[in-house]
């Protein structure tokens, strides 16, 4: 597949999933969980695959209805060492670890450039222990919007 009609898929996707599913949930206050958003795209696609970021980032901004996350995982580990978490078959993850390298460079960037949002967790730990850190940072951010738990 060409990397010009991948972005455009994940983008259409993205904006169904928006207007369908996130939007709704949100004027019902609802708390939204998604396994990927803008950020995936700008790792991927833009620094992984080469495509332009300015052109992406307002085409991401445009499926998304300009939503952005207020927490962002990132869970960070080697490229080698994610092989030991699971086998994946998908086109995505059987890509060459050179383009894992760049995805890897890429989430640093974006986490370094938007610290506030993002929490950094080591992936490497016991899962047990991840678990553990994505639910003391959610139950943060939860309190901190005023959510009672």
């Amino acid at each position: 597949m060409h990397a010009k009609c991948e972005v455009l898929l994940f983008l259409a996707a993205r904006s169904q999933m928006t207007y369908e599913i996130i939007l709704p949930a949100l004027r019902e206050k609802k708390i939204v969980v998604t396994d990927r958003f803008a950020d995936s795209t700008l790792a991927y696609q833009c620094h992984a695959r080469g495509l332009p970021q300015r052109l992406i980032s307002v085409m991401n901004r445009f499926a998304a209805a300009g939503l952005k996350p207020d927490l962002t995982f990132l869970i960070d580990i080697d490229v080698e060492k994610r092989k030991e978490r699971g086998k994946f078959e998908d086109r995505m993850e059987t890509e060459a670890e050179g383009y894992h390298r760049k995805v890897r460079r890429a989430y640093e960037t974006l986490a370094g450039r938007s610290k506030k949002r993002f929490k950094v967790i080591c992936g490497e730990m016991p899962i047990n222990v991840v678990h553990a850190e994505v639910i003391r940072y959610v139950e943060d951010i939860l309190s901190r919007k005023g959510y009672r738990l």
